[in-house]
């Protein structure tokens, strides 16, 4: 029996300088096509996942997937969500709260949040928005109110304008915080990533990995 069920959602509002993962911006048409092809898939597969233990939607950014209400309804068609002991979505700051009214109605348990840093310079770098400490603390009360408790917070370090005093702030601000759960990633410089390109053409540096 299988027990755990993942679901990708390629569909971003922009895409990351260091991003590998399968993404891309997108239409409505294209997210609606592929809509239909999951809710196909998951009837094709109904036996094999209707008592799994753990959902996983991940991206991309699932938040930003303009039919998630959709997907939810065809996962609850699929899959004995009763049965779930853990619901997890991603999502960055931006669109973490575009489907608060209905994720406890859908059985979403588990929150996981692509912060990267709280330093305005890196984020900037980034393209990312919604996403100072001010704002993560905001998203994680709302989460809370709406009874989702575990929450992750994924950061990365080793980024451009990454310093030992960024370190020490984000650390700062996520001792405050206090998620359930933290995932602070070593920066990997992938082929074929914007980051990547930046730094063949050494129009953008990287903090010394001794530091």
């Amino acid at each position: 029996m299988v027990k755990g069920l993942y679901i990708h959602l390629p569909f971003c509002r922009s895409i990351c300088p260091y991003c590998d993962f399968v993404k891309r911006v997108s239409n409505k048409e294209i997210q609606f096509s592929y809509l239909k092809s999951l809710l196909v898939e998951l009837e094709i597969r109904k036996e094999e996942i209707q008592h799994v233990e753990t959902i996983y939607i991940g991206g991309g950014t699932p938040t930003s997937f303009l039919y998630l209400k959709e997907l939810f309804e065809g996962i609850q068609k699929s899959v004995n969500i009763e049965q779930v002991k853990e619901y997890s979505i991603e999502s960055t700051p931006l669109d973490a709260l575009n489907y608060l009214s209905i994720y406890h109605h859908y059985g979403i348990n588990r929150f996981s949040l692509g912060v990267e840093s709280f330093d305005p310079k890196i984020l900037s770098y980034c393209q990312r928005k919604k996403n100072s400490f001010r704002d993560v603390k905001e998203i994680i009360c709302e989460l809370r109110n709406e009874g989702i408790n575990n929450i992750n917070l994924d950061l990365i370090y080793s980024l451009p304008y990454s310093s030992l005093k960024t370190v020490k702030y984000d650390l700062k601000c996520l001792k405050k915080l206090n998620p359930t759960h933290v995932s602070y990633y070593d920066l990997i410089i992938e082929d074929g990533t914007i980051l990547k390109h930046e730094l063949d053409k050494k129009s953008i540096s990287l903090p010394c990995e001794d530091v």
